[in-house]
């Protein structure tokens, strides 16, 4: 069964970054299955080391929009918004070239909170990073 509550496509998700420091960055929304969300992003080619911490930033990046925007699609967006509590990722590997794939899938969807299960691979499937956030869902 899907979880949606607001039915919408790759299309419809990626024009809501229009002009974000996300969209900005080459992020985008690549599947929308029956219980998660699946986002792109390419990485640039930069094997400066002085440039870790901004690797990692992007990978913190792309876990946390793909959640908000995967939590949001859960809730009534005219009555209801999000916002995140916790966030806790892990990093394994690196990488400074090609195409990154997140995925985020729920562990809870409450009515009154969120928890959110995120995997970042690289293009060999090679696990980046995985996390959990947790989201409270409040009234407008």
């Amino acid at each position: 069964m899907a979880i949606w509550k607001n039915q919408c496509t790759v299309r419809e998700l990626n024009s809501k970054l229009k002009g974000s420091v996300q969209q900005g960055l080459g992020f985008k929304i690549a599947h929308i299955g029956e219980d998660f969300l699946v986002a792109t992003l390419s990485m640039a080619n930069d094997a400066d080391p002085e440039q870790q911490n901004l690797r990692e930033a992007t990978l913190l990046m792309t876990a946390n929009t793909l959640v908000a925007i995967a939590a949001e699609a859960c809730i009534n967006t005219q009555t209801h918004s999000t916002k995140t509590t916790e966030i806790n990722i892990s990093q394994f590997n690196n990488t400074t070239e090609g195409t990154i794939t997140a995925m985020a899938r729920p562990v809870q969807l409450g009515t009154d909170a969120q928890v959110w299960r995120f995997e970042i691979h690289d293009e060999e499937d090679l696990l980046l990073a995985e996390g959990r956030q947790s989201l409270l869902i409040k009234s407008r």
